[in-house]
């Protein structure tokens, strides 16, 4: 069945098929219906995508071909304006912000960067429960004591007592090892004196029984005194003499607990230790110029990000609505068409940044202890009430900022909600106003109204328009007085084609085409035909209310 490239409606009884026909198609087409219909590979399409082209390309719906239509359903629109956000969605995306506000990624990365990059500086600063100023003051004195002792230990005066002390000690093993060598050779003579004599007697016991002699006893006695009063003593002296020299160096080096005999060779592993509490200390003050750049200027940046960031997509949908209201790309035909569309300057859209304050408090609070914190208490510390003291928090215009001191407590928990997590309660409410006023305030039927005035704005001269029943969601007024005549003027650069029981439509639009659906016996069919064609004439005036009235309306307008 050709079907005209202009105005084509598709009339007919309850049960007929009418809505069926372009559901089914348009279900095969792609577009998502609320039915599910089996395909069949004996449906095509035949298209053309001008009316220069001498062939038409031929689309099997069971192939489920790409072709760009608008396909508006039956009550869609009703239901789309009755649910809000579904509603200004739909409006978004019409006028062209095909998304919605996202964190852009390249804030996620630097945010990342500059949180972990804080977490980091923090665990430096902060190691061990102890500020940055007292860890420098801990390392200076730990260098100022290695740097004393070495000093000490390298002066020329130290340097010789502990050469002495090392010579003191070798000495006095020596002399140790001396006495008590001597004191076992003394006990040896002891033992031999004490065992000959023993032998002796008892020789002697024997002889002067027999022969009257006598073999005289060893007497070292003279030899064991000398050692035992005065060589042993006077040893004993020198070695009281080189414990003294060793005890004093000590005092010397009392600050130090090691080995003595090791300190000299230690100097240079004492220098090692000063390098790296000196290196130590430098990464703490690095750090500490990290933390300031940090807190001065980089997250100053993040909070300016921020707000650039939320005015610019607020920006965007306000571009987007101007260009697509202007129509700087069309013709000045084509921009009057649209005016007329939209109703000239009767629609404006316009972009609302919501700061969902319960909402933030309730992010932080899911991390705190809740015996200790409330929302009260938080908004009373943060000073946070509303989108500017936001911004004025997260860019440090105001005295509290996430570096507070009294803030340190929740400090990551700030920085996660503030700066990562805004998106969940800072939103963009797209208002749209029809003749100043909100379309909040509006009627059912005038929403759904404003809501094809953009669809069809948006789709004029570019894809086929398919709509279901549109009196089922428009206003009367508008289907009598502005409806019928946009649908005359936009068939010139779109087919249009329409299911409808609205005799005024169909007839006062000048279809160029009219369908009408039967259902004899649950099959169903369609014939076809011009509003002129006797046959389409009759079957209006008998099925559409008020056919006749405009078919008479038609005939006084044209004069025949």
């Amino acid at each position: 069945m050709p079907i005209n490239s202009g105005l084509v409606s598709i009339i007919g009884g309850r049960g007929t098929g009418k809505s069926i026909l372009v559901d089914y198609i348009s279900s095969g087409l792609g577009k998502k219906t609320e039915k599910n219909y089996t395909r069949n590979d004996k449906v095509s399409i035949k298209r053309k995508t001008s009316l220069k082209e001498e062939e038409n390309t031929t689309f099997v719906l069971s192939n489920q071909p790409n072709i760009q239509f608008m396909y508006i359903s039956q009550s869609e629109i009703k239901r789309i304006v009755e649910k809000p956000e579904e509603f200004t969605k739909n409006i978004r995306e019409t006028i062209g912000v095909i998304s919605e506000y996202n964190i852009p990624s390249e804030y996620q990365e630097k945010v990342d960067m500059y949180i972990n990059e804080l977490s980091n500086v923090i665990k430096v600063l902060e190691e061990n429960n102890t500020n940055s100023n007292q860890k420098k003051e801990d390392i200076d004195k730990d260098i100022k004591r290695y740097s004393d002792f070495i000093i000490n230990v390298t002066s020329q005066e130290n340097k010789t007592k502990l050469e002495k002390y090392q010579k003191n000690l070798d000495l006095l093993a020596k002399r140790k090892s001396f006495y008590e060598s001597l004191q076992s050779e003394k006990t040896k003579i002891e033992q031999f004196q004490n065992q000959t004599n023993e032998y002796l007697q008892k020789v002697n016991d024997f002889l002067n029984e027999k022969f009257a002699i006598n073999i005289p006893l060893i007497n070292n006695t003279e030899i064991i005194d000398s050692i035992s009063q005065t060589v042993l003593p006077k040893i004993q002296e020198l070695i009281i003499q080189v414990e003294e020299e060793i005890s004093n160096t000590k005092n010397t080096f009392a600050n130090y607990n090691g080995d003595l005999t090791s300190l000299l060779n230690n100097v240079g592993q004492y220098q090692n230790e000063i390098t790296d509490l000196q290196k130590q200390k430098q990464n703490i003050e690095d750090n500490e110029k990290i933390f300031i750049s940090i807190k001065e200027n980089k997250f100053k940046e993040l909070g300016s990000d921020i707000e650039n960031s939320i005015n610019t997509y607020k920006q965007e949908i306000e571009n987007k609505w101007e260009n697509f209201k202007n129509g700087n790309d069309y013709t000045e035909e084509q921009k009057k068409l649209i005016s007329d569309i939209l109703g000239g300057d009767n629609l404006n859209v316009s972009v609302e940044i919501n700061f969902d304050k319960e909402k933030l408090y309730q992010l932080l609070m899911r991390n705190l202890d809740g015996r200790s914190w409330n929302p009260e208490k938080l908004e009373n510390l943060l000073f946070v009430r509303d989108l500017q003291s936001y911004l004025s928090f997260v860019k440090q215009e105001i005295g509290i900022n996430v570096f507070s001191d009294t803030l340190i407590s929740i400090r990551s928990y700030i920085l996660d909600i503030f700066f990562r997590k805004f998106k969940e309660y800072i939103s963009h409410n797209i208002i749209i106003t029809s003749k100043n006023k909100n379309i909040t305030k509006l009627s059912h039927g005038q929403r759904g109204t404003i809501y094809l005035q953009l669809k069809l704005a948006a789709n004029i001269f570019s894809e086929t328009i398919i709509y279901d029943q549109p009196e089922d969601d428009l206003d009367n007024e508008f289907i009598m007085s502005d409806l019928v005549s946009i649908f005359k003027k936009i068939k010139k650069y779109r087919q249009v084609i329409i299911v409808s029981h609205n005799a005024n439509l169909v007839v006062n639009a000048d279809s160029e085409q009219v369908i009408v659906a039967k259902n004899e016996d649950s099959t169903l069919s369609y014939i076809a035909g011009s509003l002129e064609n006797p046959t389409i004439n009759e079957q209006i005036c008998k099925i559409l209310e008020g056919g006749k009235e405009a078919f008479e309306k038609r005939e006084r307008k044209y004069g025949f």
